[in-house]
């Protein structure tokens, strides 16, 4: 083998492996980024959708199905026990049989941050 090929050959893997680590960290960097970036427009809406929300539980079913219909989510309002008190998929009737969330990480985490869920 040529010592010009040798030389290209060499040349072109250094260059595959530099494009490829290029790549890779730009992927996990832009994966992240992209990660922060709905985590925060999430909590914004979450935040949003507590500030709506009426005084009297009585009328969180409804106003579930509002605020959800509105920002084009699910959304499921759960009492500080862990009683889902209103959720866009769920009629009031059916909210009595949902089980309890008050075990469940994501109340968990609300629960010690103040932050919603």
């Amino acid at each position: 083998m040529k010592l010009a090929t040798r030389l290209f050959v060499t040349m072109s893997l250094l260059v595959a492996a530099a494009v490829g680590g290029i790549i890779l960290a730009a992927d996990r960097l832009l994966r992240r980024h992209l990660e922060d970036e709905i985590a925060g427009g999430l909590e914004r809406e979450a935040r949003l959708v507590a500030v709506a929300l009426p005084a009297d539980s009585l009328r969180w079913p409804a106003a579930a199905r509002e605020l959800g219909r509105l920002i084009g989510r699910r959304v499921t309002l759960v009492d500080r026990g862990g009683r889902v008190r209103g959720d866009t998929d769920f009629d009031p009737d059916a909210l009595a049989r949902l089980e309890n969330h008050a075990g469940r990480p994501e109340s968990h985490a609300a629960r010690i941050s103040g932050r919603p869920a």
